[in-house]
């Protein structure tokens, strides 16, 4: 569906802040939509139907440019399930073995627990979050996130300040794409039955993989909860590369960017 409805928008037809924000939305969806289906390893099993009427983009839609590269399944005896086994062979099984997916609602994160998800501090920091995504403090943002999470011009003015202190502060590279050679924003990740979803995610030219996490609050480090999420989330990433070193900080609301150290080894037995 998402990638459906950007094959039917263009930049330059949106018009108003709300068609804007939308288009954002999608492209920012679509990156996670790309990722998932690019960490497939065996099979990937895509689902469509027949649109209602042709794409604006024509043969360059999302289900043509795949529809080449995919092997139809046909779902005769939806009372017998296949393995994962009997997928990754030649023979086409007669439908498909969903697993079930852990409660999500047991796995927020913690971070989200801090304040009442509806007072107005939650709602000027899921602004500042939202302008930090957009990566833009200028006045349509503004205008936009204040609409969405219902701020007056005083609340709205605290999201925009937090977020250009992040901006422009000592996390600022984390925005400078010339110097990275992957970026995402709001990334989600499954990792030991959790999703979780990382502010900002990128991979610096020279000092690898960094995990970012914004947070309005001035010393976050000191807050045991969020040290141990950041450690899950290094971890997640680390998984995710094979491995590979990940560094991960807080981006706090006063411009600083506080590391997170990594936790010491434990002695060999």
């Amino acid at each position: 569906e998402v990638l459906a409805k950007l094959d039917d928008m263009r930049p330059q037809a949106t018009r108003g802040d709300a068609e804007a924000r939308e288009y954002q939305e999608l492209v920012a969806e679509r990156g996670r939509l790309e990722h998932v289906i690019a960490r497939a390893r065996q099979v990937l099993g895509l689902s469509s139907i027949e649109p209602a009427r042709a794409s604006a983009a024509g043969p360059a839609s999302w289900w043509q440019r795949l529809e080449d590269l995919a092997e139809p399944l046909e779902l005769t005896d939806h009372t017998q399930a296949a393995t994962p086994e009997a997928l990754s062979s030649s023979a086409a099984p007669s439908t498909i073995f969903l697993p079930v997916l852990p409660t999500l609602a047991e796995n927020l994160r913690p971070a989200q627990l801090e304040v009442a998800p509806d007072s107005e501090a939650s709602r000027i920091g899921q602004a500042m979050h939202r302008l930090l995504e957009w990566g833009a403090v200028a006045p349509a943002q503004v205008q936009s996130a204040a609409r969405e999470f219902r701020l007056d011009a005083s609340q709205a003015e605290q999201a925009r300040a937090a977020a250009e202190r992040i901006l422009h502060g000592e996390g600022a590279w984390v925005w400078q794409t010339e110097q990275l050679l992957w970026h995402g924003s709001e990334v989600e990740l499954a990792h030991a039955g959790q999703l979780l979803r990382l502010d900002r995610l990128v991979r610096h030219r020279d000092s690898g993989w960094w995990v970012l996490d914004y947070k309005s609050a001035a010393q976050p480090q000191t807050q045991p909860e969020l040290l141990a999420q950041m450690q899950v989330y290094r971890h997640a990433v680390q998984a995710w590369q094979g491995g590979a070193q990940v560094r991960a900080a807080f981006l706090t609301g006063q411009g600083r960017l506080v590391e997170v150290p990594e936790p010491p080894a434990l002695p060999a037995a």
